[in-house]
């Protein structure tokens, strides 16, 4: 069933909500270090992030499945959608993460 019809809005949407969560948490520590008087919103990096993870969205598992099948690998015979799918729902725990970044230490 899986193959049939592979999920790649769950990856899409983990993907959005981590360059979202990496603008907040950006903000909210500059917020913490400079104080209500010098802070100023910064937007500035949203679309670096945007371009860094949807490269890496889509780079990494396209090379991945050039390597394996450059090497004759049959270690996964799923698709290029299938393998976008996978990796893409491994960055939840990346999620977490960025929210713990906006703390001060």
């Amino acid at each position: 069933m899986y193959k049939d019809k592979p999920d790649l809005y769950g990856p899409f949407w983990i993907y959005t909500t981590l360059i979202i969560i990496i603008a907040i948490s950006g903000n909210l520590s500059r917020y913490f270090e400079l104080g209500s008087n010098d802070f100023t919103y910064n937007y500035n990096f949203i679309p670096i992030a945007a371009t860094v993870l949807y490269s890496m969205a889509l780079g990494l598992p396209f090379a991945l499945k050039f390597i394996m099948r450059l090497l004759g690998s049959n270690f996964f015979n799923g698709t290029f959608i299938e393998i976008v799918g996978i990796y893409g729902y491994s960055f939840t725990s990346f999620l977490i993460t960025a929210l713990i970044c906006a703390v001060p230490i």
